[in-house]
């Protein structure tokens, strides 16, 4: 094994104010210039598209594939070093999502290996290995929990899909060199793995995070509560997208294994006259499942919290994230959990290269323990 300096750099996020968009700005520029510098010349690093066959997905009862697709980047010089190890980078995608989309353009031109390259290049960040998983099921994804109806996504990540890294590459693997982001989906999926687990992750990015409680479309008011009551099977034709969450988080969050509809349970149920009303039980489990309520399993715990960030843009069209990471946000404050809030002037998805490539890498990037060339 290599030799490696175990101090740690210590995590600077700068939110709101001139402060935070001098820091961006300048970042962003950086990256723009690394475009260039990143070319065939250049050091550069290598995706993997590797698979797994995961356990905890076997025998679900959607049916879904227990062989998942993993895209590993490897920086520059994990080709030329052996005995050089790295620290390793969790990315979670969202609903409907492919690790690939990280990598196509599909946003904004985004390619993550030419970003990293570049801030590598640049010297905005260490060499770090990134891996995202491929998670999307037939209701869009398993919300990283583990449930008998979609699959066991939570366990897929923690266990199988680490054990897979630490003992395919080459990782460090420790909970100091360990990092989880996600976006939409995957931000809920950051929260809730991090906050179970914060004995295997050190740092926690969470991206434009999606129903992590019951507000915006989550809200006991929502139209999707009576929609998705009306679903006999999925998918519906036509559905709007809170539908197809709420069934996707019923699956996941209230499983109800053996006939019915798509083998989960409703947090709010139309009565006789269209009425909606709370069904307590069920409430309580998604309540149990989502990240405000994980808060007190985090602090309850020998390990420390992992250092967090919550970003999220202001205009955001799923209209559960701005409220929910206000909320999250409030309760981890109450509850003496430090975090960090980054916000900025944009939508769900059409600032993405720029949060990823500016601010998501860098900050992890400088969180990460450093390793000698």
């Amino acid at each position: 094994m290599g030799r490696y300096i175990t101090e740690w750099r210590p995590l600077r996020v700068y939110s709101g104010g001139n402060q935070a968009f001098c820091l961006g700005a300048a970042l962003w520029i950086a990256l723009l210039a690394g475009l260039v510098l990143a070319a065939p010349g250049w050091a550069q690093g290598t995706i993997v598209h590797d698979s797994l066959r995961s356990a905890a997905l076997t025998g679900n009862l959607m049916g879904e594939s227990p062989v998942r697709e993993v895209v590993v980047y490897l920086p520059p010089s994990y080709r030329t070093d052996p005995t050089r190890r790295y620290p390793v980078l969790y990315m979670l995608h969202g609903t409907t999502s492919t690790p690939d989309e990280w990598l196509d353009g599909t946003y904004e031109g985004l390619d993550l290996r030419v970003a990293m390259d570049s801030l590598i290049a640049a010297h905005a960040t260490g060499e770090f290995i990134v891996v995202i998983p491929s998670v999307d099921t037939k209701l869009g994804g398993g919300f990283y929990t583990d449930s008998p109806t979609t699959g066991g996504w939570a366990t897929f990540v923690v266990r199988d899909l680490i054990d897979f890294i630490d003992g395919r590459y080459h990782s460090i693997p420790e909970r100091r060199a360990r990092a989880l982001a996600g976006h939409s989906m995957g931000g809920f999926g950051t929260l809730v793995l991090g906050f179970a687990h914060p004995e295997l992750f050190g740092m926690l990015y969470a991206m434009s995070p999606a129903s992590i409680t019951f507000v915006g479309d989550l809200a006991p008011t929502s139209p999707a509560w009576s929609a998705a009551a009306a679903a006999a099977s999925w998918p519906v034709a036509g559905a709007p997208r809170g539908t197809a969450i709420v069934v996707a988080l019923a699956a996941a969050l209230s499983p109800a294994p053996g006939p019915g509809r798509w083998y989960g349970q409703l947090p709010f149920e139309p009565d006789s006259a269209g009425q909606l009303q709370p069904v307590p039980a069920v409430r309580a489990r998604w309540e149990a499942r989502m990240p405000i309520g994980l808060i007190p399993t985090l602090v309850a715990g020998p390990d420390a919290p992992p250092a967090l960030v919550i970003d999220f843009g202001l205009q955001d069209q799923v209209s559960s994230v701005v409220p929910g990471s206000l909320a999250l946000a409030a309760a981890l404050a109450t509850a003496g959990v430090p975090s960090t809030m980054d916000t900025y002037t944009g939508g769900h998805i059409d600032r993405q290269r720029q949060r990823i490539s500016a601010h998501l890498l860098p900050t992890i990037g400088r969180w990460f323990p450093s390793s000698p060339p």
